[in-house]
């Protein structure tokens, strides 16, 4: 009975090791059936419960102008000016027509001439207009805008945990656009409305460590030991081989100890 006690100790062991990572608390959810659920125009929520993924730090680190801008192409080959706020809107007053469409609609994105005389506005910050999901394939929440000139964008934000930030964009077909962005905002609970949340090693990673630098020193000091001290040779160099060599069964043991309830009824060594 003793035995069973120490069985069922150990497994609870292992089982509580897990919920410091909080890994063994979340129910399994198939990768292709994670989305992220539209919480507002800024950010949105796993449905793993891995987090919320906010954009809303980007959107006002510059207010009213885009937050992030890069040259790409058309389909036709010719290079534009792209922008992307993901919160706030801004406008793009154009040397050739300084009060069209993107001076005067609330922009998401945007497409420019090289010369600044053509503006074409190509996702509307208003809510209506911004969807949000997951695709699983990529492994990137995709944000979708559209406008009321039959112009639309998808812009793709990645997860990268360090910065500097990558983005890019282009158009991938007639009035279709796509932007990707790679930033430690693009990843669940990454960011927060003020700004990157300092990643931090967790109780169980912590746990691990100290556990394997115990048994790193453990079966070093015992082998010298065991070599200096007895003269041992082989695997009578390992301190405690008995115990070592039955462990695999103890721990099978256990679990299978722990699935009977902790109860010796029935319980047979494996």
């Amino acid at each position: 009975m003793e035995n069973n006690i120490v069985l069922c100790s150990i497994s609870l062991l292992f089982v509580a090791s897990s919920m410091f990572d909080g890994t063994f608390l979340l129910p399994a959810v198939r990768a292709d059936e994670v989305d992220c659920v539209k919480i507002d125009m800024c950010k949105c929520k796993m449905s793993d419960e891995s987090g919320t993924v906010d954009l809303t730090y980007l959107g006002s680190l510059i207010p009213n102008e885009a937050a992030f801008v890069a040259n790409g192409t058309s389909i036709s080959g010719d290079t534009y000016t792209y922008y992307y706020n993901p919160c706030l809107p801004f406008h793009v007053p154009t040397e050739g027509s300084p009060e069209g469409e993107c001076y005067t609609t609330d922009l998401a994105a945007a497409q420019e001439t090289l010369s600044k005389k053509n503006c074409y506005a190509l996702g509307i910050q208003t809510n209506d207009k911004v969807s949000f999901k997951y695709n699983s394939a990529e492994k990137a929440v995709v944000i979708n805008y559209t406008t009321d000139y039959l112009r639309n964008v998808a812009v793709r934000v990645y997860c990268k945990a360090a910065l500097p930030y990558d983005f890019s964009a282009k158009e991938e077909s007639v009035n279709n656009f796509a932007m990707d962005l790679h930033h430690p905002c693009g990843c669940p609970g990454g960011c927060t409305a003020t700004g990157i949340v300092a990643t931090g090693v967790s109780s169980g990673t912590i746990l691990l460590i100290i556990f394997c630098l115990a048994l790193l020193t453990y079966f070093a000091a015992g082998i010298a030991f065991m070599r200096l001290s007895r003269g041992a040779q082989g695997r009578e160099l390992i301190p405690n081989y008995p115990f070592w060599s039955d462990l695999p069964y103890l721990i099978k043991d256990g679990f299978v100890f722990t699935c009977n309830g902790c109860r010796g009824e029935g319980y047979e060594r494996v």
